[in-house]
């Protein structure tokens, strides 16, 4: 019972769009406080550091405003970033890897951007699935309108 508890964490509507939107908030620090390693420009975007996370959490505890993050918060953020189609190019690019300080670490390993090209194409084929499910969803929707007018329209001959 108690493993179903916490597997039913988090997952109301509400839940999920208070932690996206803390998420994105952290986001945002890390990019204030780290702006050699994070940034929300797509260009300037490159891949991390393998272990990376360890080193954050690390850094984390050097910053006032920042020291009391929670480990799920981290782990949040850094998915968001690099589950972004912005940084899946820089790994599809090839682009070195770099720490917190914006130093080149290591190179981006050749599984890596297999992985990131999949990842990709996963993502490219879910936003096509959702825009085509739109666009049906809208011409439902017109459809049921003309139908209605119609309907009004024959209803009002009496």
């Amino acid at each position: 019972m108690h493993s179903g508890m916490l597997s039913g964490m988090g997952t109301t509507d509400n839940q999920k769009r208070r932690r996206a939107e803390r998420t994105r908030v952290f986001l945002q620090a890390l990019c204030e406080h780290f702006p050699q390693c994070f940034t929300a420009d797509r260009a300037a975007v490159r891949p991390l550091a393998i272990g990376i996370q360890a080193t954050l959490k690390a850094a984390l505890t050097e910053h006032e405003t920042l020291a009391e993050t929670p480990a799920w918060l981290v782990r949040q953020a850094l998915a968001r970033y690099t589950g972004s189609p912005a940084y899946l190019q820089a790994i599809i690019d090839g682009k070195p890897r770099i720490n917190l300080q914006g130093e080149t670490v290591e190179a981006v390993s050749p599984e890596a951007i297999a992985a990131a090209k999949d990842r990709r194409t996963q993502q490219k084929a879910a936003a096509e699935a959702r825009r085509k499910a739109q666009a049906e969803a809208a011409a439902a929707e017109r459809r049921a309108a003309k139908l209605n007018r119609l309907a009004e329209h024959f209803n009002n001959k009496d």
